[in-house]
């Protein structure tokens, strides 16, 4: 079995659509390959519903939409209660198992969004949770 983790790493903002934040994390999965993802919230939240169409009330609820592109410390909170949720996702080898998860977690990998900017990482307050795949 391999070991899959999933941080969210850092956050950006589109050119051009300033209330467009994409929340970026980094996968990593064994002991070498890993890669980057790029969500904005409500792919977060869409997971989550069709998580929930799958698995029931197993399925812990996704942190509501609490983010205000003009204060950094909501994006950071943000950033913190996605970063949370996987943490809780991973938790439950059904639900990480499930194909609606693995693809969220590599479709588009490595494929920033258009327009990115401001997507430094902010690697001092990573999140990191290991579970077996």
């Amino acid at each position: 079995m391999a070991t899959l983790s999933v941080l969210i790493t850092g956050f950006g903002v589109r050119d051009g659509a300033p209330d467009s934040v994409v929340f970026l994390g980094t996968v990593q999965q064994g002991g070498g390959s890993s890669w980057t993802i790029y969500r904005p919230f409500e792919a977060f939240q869409r997971l989550g519903q069709q998580l929930a169409m799958i698995f029931g009330q197993a399925v812990p609820a996704c942190p509501p939409r609490m983010l205000d592109v003009r204060f950094p410390d909501s994006l950071e909170k943000a950033r913190v209660d996605l970063s949370m949720w996987m943490m809780q996702l991973l938790q439950h080898p059904p639900i990480y198992q499930s194909h609606v998860f693995v693809d969220f977690v590599s479709s588009d990998a490595n494929m920033p969004p258009p327009g990115m900017q401001n997507a430094a990482q902010t690697a001092a307050r990573n999140i990191e949770h290991s579970c077996f795949f």
